[in-house]
């Protein structure tokens, strides 16, 4: 995984679509990351330490079953941001996250994202988010 800050780009269309005082207040915060196909982001239970936004690529939210195998519950690319437990504020995962292709997204801090999301607008509702889409 490889980041860089000196330029950011925007392709995640729920970022580009944010209103120009929120996507500044982020924009300080956000990172660069390249993640590799069936890179885990994370494990059911584990804490969420930073929110994606894909600028390319896809990753898929995968439940456990009692007996070990996956079943995908939703994917998530360029339209929404991977992340959501944290606006909720539950912080903790409860599916497995994996890149099912190369992703190329923005990352940022879930306390980031969380203050955002505290302040209102946006990301405090997420059925306006989804207006915005």
């Amino acid at each position: 995984m490889s980041s860089s800050k000196t330029s950011l780009p925007i392709q995640n269309r729920l970022l580009a679509a944010l209103p120009r005082d929120e996507y500044e207040r982020l924009l300080p915060n956000l990172e660069f990351v390249r993640l590799a196909k069936n890179r885990i982001l994370h494990e059911a239970g584990d804490a969420i330490h930073f929110a994606y936004f894909p600028n390319s690529g896809m990753a898929s939210l995968l439940a456990i079953t009692e007996d070990g195998s996956t079943i995908e519950i939703s994917t998530v690319s360029t339209e929404d941001f991977l992340g959501m437990p944290i606006i909720h504020e539950v912080g903790i995962a409860t599916y497995r996250v994996v890149a099912q292709t190369r992703v190329e997204a923005l990352k940022v801090e879930a306390d980031v994202l969380l203050a955002e999301s505290n302040r209102g607008g946006c990301y405090s509702d997420t059925t306006l988010c989804a207006e915005l889409r």
